[in-house]
């Protein structure tokens, strides 16, 4: 049977997980200084499943949403490997960028 509290309670220690794991790349300031194109074309050269572009556009062009779910690609890398044509929702962390150069610091995490 659905266990919506259990399903609640996991979200909520994912959540705090995440963001014990990402602070140490937003006080180190580790991904400070990389322009927004960067991102884009490194996540482009990124190595996918086989097939796995052909299944997600398949089922866009079906009428599916297709939302994606990321702890540790920014917004930008996964538009970047994906494509952003058939993304319908995705939540991930996003790098907070000045003139198109990442600052370091990032919003969207739980």
């Amino acid at each position: 049977a659905f266990d919506l509290a259990g399903l609640t309670e996991f979200a909520r220690v994912m959540a705090e997980f995440d963001r014990a794991s990402l602070a140490p790349v937003v006080e180190g300031h580790f991904l400070a200084g990389i322009p927004r194109s960067d991102l884009r074309r490194r996540g482009a050269a990124i190595q996918l499943q086989p097939g796995a572009l052909g299944v997600l556009r398949a089922a866009s062009d079906q009428g599916a949403h297709i939302s994606i779910v990321s702890v540790n690609w920014s917004n930008d890398l996964i538009a970047g490997a994906l494509g952003d044509q058939f993304i319908s929702d995705l939540r991930a962390p996003n790098l907070h960028f000045e003139s198109e150069v990442s600052t370091g610091q990032l919003s969207g995490i739980a």
